[in-house]
């Protein structure tokens, strides 16, 4: 990236203006150096639009599976970019959207797919199932 375009994107995102910060966190060609910085914005919105945003660096979503709000949590578990050792963490979150978020991701292992399975939720002992279903017949 250019010197030109990386100082103009880090004025986008120290901009006041939610819409131009939160375009730019849906953007996936937004660099991964700004996605970092909007993962710590003090907006949950454009947190939880960073956590999805299949450019977002590991080390941000990793800050970002420890957000306050489920929402965001939720979103960094759906997010194919997410490394196995974050799921693992997110797969002990006391919010079953979460919970359930992480059962779905690819990256998920089967070691935290069978933990996740001791739940006494039907619904997630099913959806483990048939993730683990489709996975051995591939």
């Amino acid at each position: 990236m250019s010197d030109k375009k990386k100082m103009f994107e880090v004025a986008l995102y120290r901009s006041f203006d939610h819409t131009i910060r939160r375009k730019m966190a849906r953007d996936p060609s937004t660099s991964p150096y700004v996605l970092a910085k909007l993962a710590n914005d003090k907006d949950e919105d454009i947190r939880r639009t960073v956590a999805i945003n299949p450019n977002t660096p590991s080390k941000a979503l990793e800050l970002l599976a420890k957000d306050w709000f489920s929402t965001v949590r939720e979103a960094v578990a759906h997010n194919a970019s997410t490394e196995a050792h974050t799921l693992e963490k997110l797969a002990k979150d006391e919010d079953y959207s979460v919970r359930f978020a992480v059962i779905g991701n690819p990256n998920t292992s089967i070691a935290t797919l069978k933990n996740i399975a001791m739940e006494n939720d039907h619904d997630i002992r099913y959806a483990v199932r048939e993730i683990l279903s489709k996975r051995s017949s591939q």
